[in-house]
């Protein structure tokens, strides 16, 4: 796929905890899908009720509490348009593991979709062509970068963020003569296989937990 002619959906998940696979769940998503133009993103966000508490920590971060929550859609009733605004686009997120863990989790038996689908991990980027920034939480590499800062860890303000974020990275992709989605570092290829997957989801629990510490 060339870069020049590809979609990308930027998308990010607030949730209730770091491990998907141990029962914790998404409680907000958010994306923008945008080309290589950058201009008027298209924008999709929901809060969602998880049907559990929100751990302390989860909380600490982003401040949802239950009362926002009450009376939401479930996350079956949400994914189902979230796969529709993202179809046929390249998914793109911050530390994308993590957030693919979460969706992988809530898609269940249907988790295969993503399959379909190229990933580009935003924060593997950063470290790769940023190298001079201090740390890499999305906050820091932001402010590092020139980009203004929200004080709220949202999902739509991730997504914003890691747009911006994004949009600096595949600025540099292009000047060095990449053209093809596949032949960008650390993009997840369609069809990539299970343990391979789950190994990078891994990966990015430990991740996350490390930034939502140090920042």
């Amino acid at each position: 796929m060339r870069i020049s002619e590809a979609q990308f959906t930027i998308f990010d998940v607030e949730t209730t905890g770091l491990f998907p696979y141990s029962g914790d769940r998404i409680c907000e998503i958010a994306a923008l899908r945008i080309d290589t133009s950058f201009a008027l993103p298209q924008k999709f966000w929901s809060l969602v009720n998880p049907m559990r508490p929100i751990s302390y920590g989860a909380f600490s971060v982003n401040r949802i509490t239950p009362a926002m929550l009450a009376g939401k859609p479930t996350i079956d009733k949400v994914l189902p348009s979230f796969m529709d605004f993202a179809s046929g686009s390249v998914l793109v997120a911050y530390n994308a593991g993590f957030d693919l863990g979460f969706l992988e989790s809530a898609l269940g038996e249907g988790k295969d979709i993503l399959k379909d689908y190229h990933v580009i991990d935003a924060l593997a980027l950063a470290r790769k062509i940023f190298r001079d920034s201090p740390r890499y939480s999305l906050g820091v590499i932001s402010r590092h970068l020139g980009i203004e800062t929200p004080l709220e860890h949202r999902a739509m303000a991730d997504a914003l963020l890691t747009l911006k974020v994004f949009q600096k990275e595949l600025d540099v992709i292009m000047r060095e003569g990449i053209e093809l989605i596949e032949d960008i570092s650390f993009a997840r290829s369609r069809g990539q296989k299970a343990n391979t997957r789950v190994k990078l989801i891994e990966d990015a629990i430990r991740e996350q937990g490390h930034i939502n510490v140090v920042g």
